[in-house]
């Protein structure tokens, strides 16, 4: 039996310094039972997403991505804390886990969002892409207004909401603009009106 013990020093984003020591060792070929796997950031982003593979299992995000690495962040420590120790560095995301193989990225989504207004009694959704808005039809919902979105715009991406946004996951990269706003029958509302200042 050989092994190499590796210690690592590095200090995350909010200044704590860590100290990590591992042992590697082979015993009859066997692979190594700790890894160290790290994704860089890509600058500036504006929507993120993360795909982790550990011995053939993959873990991803929610379709949406994340608007900032905080949120990320925020959710790799609810839904990945148990898989290895995880740190946010300045500019990477670094994960030690016991597996035999792995691999982590983080990535960036091609989307642009909108979010939904509350609306109230008597007003309905209206929503246009690149000037070309939804006529005489009444959204009361936002399941109505994706639903219109996926019929009228599906050639441009994949449409779907997340929290309070109806967003679109663009299929190349492209300058598409997205508004949605409240609107009340047989008048114009401020989200509409100020198209034509």
């Amino acid at each position: 039996m050989s092994g190499i013990d590796f210690n690592i020093h590095f200090v995350t984003q909010t200044g704590e310094r860590v100290k990590h020591t591992f042992s590697v060792s082979a015993i009859n070929g066997a692979s190594p039972k700790l890894l160290t796997l790290r994704a860089s950031f890509p600058e500036n982003a504006s929507h993120y997403f993360l795909r982790l593979e550990l011995d053939g299992h993959v873990y991803e995000t929610p379709e949406a991505g994340f608007e900032n690495l905080q949120e990320l962040w925020e959710w790799v420590q609810v839904n990945l804390v148990n898989l290895g120790k995880w740190y946010l560095l300045n500019n990477e995301l670094l994960l030690v886990v016991k597996a035999a193989t792995g691999s982590l990225s983080v990535g960036v989504i091609e989307s642009i969002r909108a979010i939904f207004p509350v609306l109230q009694p008597g007003e309905f959704y209206k929503v246009r892409l690149n000037g070309d808005t939804s006529p005489d039809n009444m959204l009361y919902s936002r399941e109505d207004v994706l639903m219109y979105a996926r019929n009228t715009w599906g050639d441009k991406g994949a449409w779907l909401t997340w929290k309070d946004s109806l967003i679109l996951i663009q299929t190349i990269n492209s300058t598409n603009t997205l508004k949605l706003w409240a609107a009340v029958s047989g008048a114009f509302s401020s989200g509409f009106s100020e198209d034509f200042a």
